[in-house]
């Protein structure tokens, strides 16, 4: 709870944006099964979660201080979440360009960690991005 809010009930505000919402969407797409909107919705999950645990561990002492803190929160949420903004499909892009160029490099990493060998992995890997790339 901040000292510094000025929106009464931003804290609901706030639950139904960050967790009701998206719960509520992310069970319609598990219903249809559309890999595509699952996938921007499992970014989303993982997103809030290192959301929440950054805010949690290393934030906890100076959220409560930082003015209209629990407002900026709601705004960014609601940006992410807002079916006319969709920030989360903008989010998702950035973040799917980025790791896309990366991404064999970092599984064959993770195969010589494990002492596997994954002899298909850039062909496999290239395969899923085009495909992942057409259904966008």
């Amino acid at each position: 709870m901040s000292f510094f809010s000025f929106i009464p009930g931003i804290t609901i505000l706030s639950f139904l944006t960050t967790h009701v919402y998206p719960l509520w969407k992310t069970g319609l797409v598990l219903h249809d099964w559309d890999v595509a909107e699952v996938s921007i919705w499992l970014f989303y999950w993982c997103f809030f979660a290192v959301f929440q645990a950054f805010e949690n561990y290393l934030l906890w002492a100076f959220v409560d201080w930082i003015p209209v803190y629990p407002e900026g929160r709601w705004l960014v949420f609601l940006w992410l979440l807002h079916p006319d903004s969709f920030g989360l499909g903008v989010a998702w892009t950035v973040f799917q360009d980025n790791y896309a160029q990366h991404d064999a490099g970092i599984q064959r990493k993770i195969a010589t960690v494990m002492g596997t060998t994954l002899p298909d992995t850039q062909e496999t890997l290239g395969a899923k991005s085009a495909e992942m790339k057409k259904v966008d």
